[in-house]
């Protein structure tokens, strides 16, 4: 999901949870505080924000290297980084069927860009924060690619032609459900395998596995993926509905995507 322009309400596009300073949907972790792409258009990242960053660095990296020349915002992300993640990724099998899905509905390829920050789906591409690592590249495909999905599939609404407000944020929010819960099955999927590239946590998953864990054992069972999905998706809207806000305006979600169906479809002015 991505983000708006503070002050903005483009369409498709959303800024990431934010929690007492933390945030939903992995995209920037820093001390207390996870956050989607802070500045872009609705349409696509067009560079704003971008700033000569040092590279935050794999082990023994050179933390002098300058971004703009090693990533470059908006260039594809080259093949020796983007072919390793993708067999990341494809070690869960949700994930494996989350993939099918977009190969069935107009081929398997897609780009995979460089953001200034964070993490989000635009028009058919999946942009990855280019000052973090693998670990954190993980998530973010995970939860990006449902996103992908859902635009390949003519799953997304456009407030613009939704007729309805409810129907536009009812889906809106399934949408971003779904794709949140289904990171955390492929996250724990990943985990069951004992890969050897940990996975960087989405906000929100560490409390959830310690919910589904403690249930586990209350109830004396291992939950196949289809059980914790469910149980994510509902502990995840609850979030969503009561905790978890956007990180640019602070508002509930459901209001923002309603104020964003408004901005849509402004009131008629009154009759002389």
């Amino acid at each position: 999901m991505r983000q708006r322009r503070p002050g903005g309400r483009g369409e498709d596009s959303a800024s990431g949870p934010s929690v007492s300073g933390g945030g939903v949907g992995k995209r920037t972790l820093t001390a207390g505080h996870v956050q989607r792409k802070p500045l872009a258009s609705p349409a696509q990242d067009n560079g704003d924000g971008q700033q000569h960053e040092p590279d935050p660095g794999e082990a023994g990296a050179d933390a002098s290297v300058d971004l703009d020349v090693t990533r470059p915002v908006g260039e594809l992300v080259p093949a020796d980084i983007k072919d390793p993640l993708m067999a990341e990724t494809r070690s869960s099998p949700r994930i494996q069927r989350v993939l099918q899905d977009i190969e069935d509905n107009g081929g398997a390829d897609f780009e995979i860009k460089w953001s200034a920050r964070g993490g989000y789906h635009s028009n058919g591409k999946i942009y990855i924060d280019r000052r973090e690592t693998m670990a954190d590249w993980i998530s973010t495909m995970m939860h990006e690619l449902n996103h992908l999905s859902d635009q390949r599939q003519g799953l997304n609404p456009v407030a613009a032609d939704t007729a309805s407000r409810e129907d536009f944020v009812a889906t809106k929010m399934f949408n971003e459900i779904r794709s949140h819960a289904v990171s955390y099955v492929g996250l724990l999927e990943r985990e069951a395998g004992n890969p050897a590239t940990a996975a960087a946590a989405p906000a929100g998953f560490d409390e959830f596995k310690a919910y589904l864990r403690a249930d586990e054992a209350t109830n004396g069972i291992c939950y196949d993926s289809a059980t914790i999905q469910a149980m994510a998706e509902a502990w995840v809207e609850k979030k969503y509905k009561t905790e978890w806000t956007t990180s640019n305006t602070g508002e509930n979600y459901y209001d923002y995507w309603g104020a964003a169906w408004d901005d849509a479809h402004p009131a008629a002015p009154a009759a002389p």
